[in-house]
């Protein structure tokens, strides 16, 4: 799998995501982690995504000629 950091940020925070939107279901020690956390997965996944498209624009095709 070539992409598994913004495949894995993506879970996680889909994860912390579920844990806010339904804290009846966990410890109120859990819902607080999971909103930060859930703010890192975003960075995470921006800086990732953004490292993946740093590699498309180095293509051959896009050199200055």
């Amino acid at each position: 799998m070539k992409d598994w950091k913004t495949t894995t940020s993506a879970i996680l925070t889909a994860f912390f995501g579920f844990v806010l939107l339904s804290p009846q279901y966990f410890y109120p020690v859990i819902v607080d982690v999971a909103g930060y956390a859930a703010i890192g997965g975003f960075i995470a996944f921006g800086i990732n995504a953004a490292d993946h498209r740093r590699s498309l624009l180095d293509r051959p095709w896009n050199k200055d000629e």
